[in-house]
């Protein structure tokens, strides 16, 4: 065989031969150390037991009159998730009207009797005064109308009787929900960068980069009246604070000071 054929048979065996390629390294994602004035955990545990409190405050009261040959009585009912009162009774012969009382925020029912007046249980708040005022006047029909053999009128709910106050307090605490929304701070070793990310009243975010090179570390900065920040102490000695204001929670600036020197200092 003669060296040209030896050549091109060396050529078509080369090109027989499968072509091998190196796959790119994944590209390394960036670390994120997250953090925020206020603990989201704590808030929705405030709010919790805001709302545990105030059902546990809710009252519903019943009046039951029912007319028999000695006269009958009318019984007042009251009770909570939790407990009953004892029921108390006044004879219908010793009732002589019903009255409606409102001293500034509150409001009640007062049975006028031959004796003096028996009070009906009654929130604090004024927020079932129209049902107060509506239970007065069927309890005044009653007293006036003899055919009339029952009466069952109530206010009042085991479960809700606080609404107006929870409303305004859960409105509240989805406000402080929105404040507390967290600091995002990146170390990314692959681009060269950290990046911070800081919420922004109403819906903004700011965004602030510093080249990773020029990051020496995190630490915690004591503001006084135990209020706390975190900054990046840059390779210049200068200090960048995340957030302007000092806040609160020593140890939870101290855990995402030392989250963000871990960050830096794992390099690969």
């Amino acid at each position: 065989m003669s060296e040209l054929d030896d050549k091109a048979s060396e050529t078509g065996a080369a090109k027989g031969k499968a072509t091998t390629y190196r796959t790119a390294p994944a590209k390394r994602k960036p670390l994120v150390i997250e953090t925020a004035h206020l603990s989201r955990r704590w808030l929705a545990f405030l709010w919790l037991a805001a709302t545990v409190f105030l059902i546990l405050r809710s009252r519903h009261v019943q009046l039951v009159c029912e007319r028999d040959r000695d006269g009958g009585t009318c019984t007042i009912l009251e009770e909570t998730l939790l407990s009953k009162e004892p029921p108390r009774t006044v004879p219908i012969a010793d009732l002589t009207s019903a009255r409606f009382e409102k001293v500034d925020d509150a409001s009640r029912i007062l049975l006028v009797t031959k004796s003096g007046e028996v009070p009906i249980p009654s929130a604090p708040s004024d927020h079932r005064a129209a049902e107060k005022q509506a239970l007065t006047d069927e309890i005044n029909h009653f007293l006036q109308t003899p055919t009339q053999p029952k009466l069952v009128a109530e206010y009042g709910s085991l479960w809700s009787d606080n609404i107006p106050t929870w409303i305004p307090l859960t409105l509240l605490a989805l406000g402080l929900l929105y404040v507390t929304r967290r600091l995002r701070v990146l170390v990314d070793h692959a681009e060269g960068v950290v990046r911070a990310e800081r919420p922004i009243f109403p819906w903004g975010k700011e965004v602030k980069v510093w080249p990773l090179s020029t990051v020496a570390r995190a630490e915690v900065q004591d503001g006084g009246d135990s209020t706390y920040r975190v900054a990046l102490i840059l390779t210049t000695g200068a200090a960048e604070p995340l957030t302007m204001a000092y806040s609160s929670g020593e140890r939870g600036k101290a855990r995402a000071a030392a989250e963000i020197n871990a960050a830096l200092a794992d390099k690969d």
